[in-house]
């Protein structure tokens, strides 16, 4: 009995551990329609009375200045660069 849970929940870690690597892998090519911070939004907008509405423009971090990838790179990890950069 206890085997048969063990080997259950291996699997299911397994599962979720290698489902997340290759959904990483999959967006690396694909283009991203939705973020969970858009349907925040569109939750917002409705709460407040607003017709729902989400408008985005995705650029190429090769299109970015430099400026900007560090900005946005610096609000997704700030304590790297207050130990290794500034």
């Amino acid at each position: 009995m206890w085997k048969k849970i063990r080997n259950f929940l291996r699997i299911v870690i397994v599962t979720f551990f290698v489902s997340t690597i290759l959904a990483v892998v999959a967006y690396k090519f694909l283009p991203v329609y939705v973020t969970p911070l858009m349907i925040i939004r569109c939750v917002e907008q409705i709460a407040d009375g607003h017709s729902p509405r989400v408008e985005h423009k995705w650029i190429s971090l090769d299109d970015m200045i430099f400026f900007y990838f560090r900005t946005a790179f610096f609000f997704l990890s700030i304590r790297y660069f207050e130990s290794f950069v500034l």
